[in-house]
């Protein structure tokens, strides 16, 4: 009668290997199209990066292909982040090789519009990182 336990125990630990084996973990599958589809609005973004009160809307960026861009004090560092939105990708890719651009994060509003967060000069990833919660990835400028 033991034997017939340990037999029938086995087989189940195999069935049960067989069936969690196989392709992608689900779970695994679902927690990257979150974050790849993660989006954020335009008041959590600056919320997350920019001291409070400092937001300058429509201030000069130097961004000529944004849509519409401002300034804004960094949380994080004595700096300053330069913001565009963008409906060309095309314009994005233009205004952030400039060698203007040190490092930038780049991440999609609930509006669809992409949202660039960009530093310029001696500067770290440090005031860009909150971002990352919101979807936003940070990528090195071309200087």
């Amino acid at each position: 009668m033991l034997v017939a336990i340990g037999s029938a125990a086995v087989i189940v630990l195999v069935i049960t290997l067989i069936a969690t084996s196989g392709g992608d973990d689900p779970k695994r599958t679902n927690t990257r199209t979150t974050e790849a589809t993660q989006r954020a609005s335009l008041d959590e973004a600056l919320d997350a990066v920019c001291e409070p009160g400092s937001f300058r809307n429509g201030a000069r960026t130097g961004f000529e292909n944004s849509d519409s861009g401002g300034i804004c004090a960094s949380r994080a560092e004595r700096q300053y982040l330069y913001i565009g939105t963008y409906s060309s990708s095309y314009g994005l890719m233009t205004d952030t090789s400039t060698g203007f651009v040190t490092y930038y994060a780049v991440g999609t509003l609930t509006d669809g519009q992409t949202l660039l967060f960009a530093t310029s000069g001696e500067s770290s990833t440090t005031p860009l990182q909150p971002l990352t919660s919101l979807g936003f990835t940070i990528n090195r400028g071309q200087r």
